[in-house]
């Protein structure tokens, strides 16, 4: 029994004891705080940035156009001339109409490519007409965004040609005079029957504003400002229309490719200026119906 009570003395004595330093050790603890690391700093989104003023600008970013103004002052009195009215004074004649020039009159003329289609590995230049918004051959397609910097344009096929056509049309037949062959492909039978119906065929290329109906508003950063997309239904089956719904309109240059850093490679600057200014470029087609890009189809461009 001296035994036992010793032991649970024991006992009891190294409990106290170890009670008592758990509460020391409590009482004189202190919390671990732990400061995670800065995270980096991401590069701002294009969203992000704050809009420039238009007193601020950049020189490097802005091209520097040299006019001649005394070669300028001299066409315009030229035409002043031609149109058959009388100079009282010349100076103040040619300032107001300086003013007068808005930025449809005033804009640069686009050097047109010598043919009506252009092939090159890289793109096709083709000759397009720019359709106002009233026109007829838009009677069934979307009304253009207001604030699209794009027209409506019209690629008109060449007779012979065909979507699959990655070349100039050629005679497919050896038949002369009056005897037409039943070829689709045949560039001088299909020409002599679009000449006596006075007939044309064409595919409608859409500005790619109207064709996302404005999803995106920030231009240049996904689309090019004067890019459009070649209507897929018409890319395969032309429209077929007279002849005078294209007299009068107006001629401007479609640069088609598969990307637009591939269009203006080996361009020199001056073409890739002109081409941002009047022209247009077109690397893919767009279905309507359902809402989705398409290919080009091979007459609008091959890279083969």
């Amino acid at each position: 029994q001296d035994v036992d009570a010793d032991m649970t003395l024991k006992i009891c004595s190294i409990e106290e004891c170890v009670s008592l330093d758990c509460s020391n050790q409590i009482n004189h603890c202190e919390p671990v705080v732990e400061f995670p690391s800065s995270p980096r700093t991401d590069s701002m989104d294009i969203e992000d940035f704050p809009c420039r003023s238009p007193c601020q600008f950049n020189a490097i970013e802005i091209p520097v156009i040299d006019i001649d103004m005394d070669a300028l002052k001299k066409n315009v009195m030229d035409a002043i001339l031609k149109g058959g009215s009388v100079l009282n004074s010349c100076s103040d004649k040619v300032s107001k109409a300086l003013e007068l020039f808005t930025p449809e009159n005033a804009c640069i003329p686009m050097e047109l490519p010598g043919k009506t289609k252009y092939y090159h590995k890289l793109r096709t230049e083709h000759v397009v007409h720019v359709l106002p918004d009233n026109h007829e051959l838009l009677r069934n397609f979307e009304k253009r965004e207001p604030d699209d910097p794009s027209p409506y344009l019209l690629a008109i096929w060449q007779p012979g040609e065909m979507p699959y056509s990655s070349s100039p049309p050629k005679k497919r037949c050896n038949l002369e005079g009056s005897d037409l062959c039943n070829r689709k492909d045949c560039s001088y039978c299909c020409t002599r029957q679009e000449e006596s119906l006075n007939i044309c065929r064409g595919t409608i290329l859409i500005p790619c504003r109207t064709a996302t109906r404005a999803s995106f508003p920030l231009n240049g950063t996904y689309f090019q400002t004067n890019e459009v997309f070649a209507d897929h239904k018409t890319s395969w089956k032309p429209i077929v229309f007279s002849r005078e719904l294209c007299d009068g309109l107006e001629k401007r240059a479609l640069y088609c490719g598969a990307l637009v850093a591939s269009i203006f490679r080996l361009l020199d600057g001056r073409r890739i200026q002109l081409c941002f200014w009047t022209g247009f470029v077109c690397t893919r087609a767009f279905d309507r119906k359902q809402r989705h890009p398409k290919r080009l189809v091979r007459r609008l461009h091959t890279s083969t």
